[in-house]
């Protein structure tokens, strides 16, 4: 394969480097760094086109050309993905607004979605790498003086929801498992369970602890 002339040089595309969380099934021949359950892989992007991102799966070829190995890259995409790709938190009333076009009325029942936050990026695409940008969870966390449920929605987005909720491990598996076998790409599945984030130690686990 003969690389896209404007990646030839590490130099020159070592800024270009995001990362992005996706299942580890979805690997294939892409460089990759196990994370958790999940993958860490990358992308190099060739533009930002009105809101629409054009980009390019790294594989192994590409760091060959470099010369470079995937500690390198990661390094780089560490800097670059928050700066190319801010984090976005969305109360999920208003993400369904903005993709419905729909207005919900104060006593709605579904107001009852209020405690549930979307985390992804500005494009809402292949935003759940947004769980590992430095200080979002922190902030999070902070705000609510609370730990967290992650329930990841796909690899564009996770849904945050402040452990403040009479909802067990098995009941948001449960969910997640729904949701991944009916309304999720295969390719865009990111797990079929939730997370934990921990205010005190700051560190993502499995699951909700007991």
């Amino acid at each position: 394969m003969i690389l896209e002339k404007d990646i030839q040089n590490f130099e020159k595309s070592k800024n270009r480097i995001v990362f992005e969380l996706t299942g580890k099934e979805n690997v294939s021949d892409l460089v990759s760094i196990p994370y958790l359950d999940m993958a860490i892989t990358f992308r190099y992007i060739v533009g930002i086109f009105q809101d629409e991102i054009a980009s390019i799966s790294l594989r192994q070829e590409h760091l060959d050309k470099w010369g470079v190995g995937t500690a390198d890259i990661m390094h780089y995409a560490r800097i670059n993905t928050p700066k190319i790709l801010p984090p976005k938190v969305t109360p999920m009333i208003d993400a369904l607004k903005e993709l419905s076009g729909i207005e919900f009325a104060g006593d709605d029942p579904d107001i009852s979605l209020s405690p549930l936050f979307v985390l992804s990026n500005e494009y809402s695409t292949r935003g759940a790498s947004a769980l590992l940008y430095p200080g979002v969870l922190e902030e999070f966390a902070d705000q609510f003086e609370s730990d967290i449920c992650i329930i990841p929605s796909s690899i564009h987005e996770v849904i945050l929801v402040p452990d403040q909720l009479d909802i067990t491990s098995s009941n948001y598996a449960a969910m997640i498992q729904e949701i991944n076998s009916t309304e999720v790409s295969p390719h865009e599945v990111l797990s079929d369970h939730p997370y934990y984030f921990s205010k005190n130690d700051k560190k993502i686990r499995h699951s909700m602890m007991a």
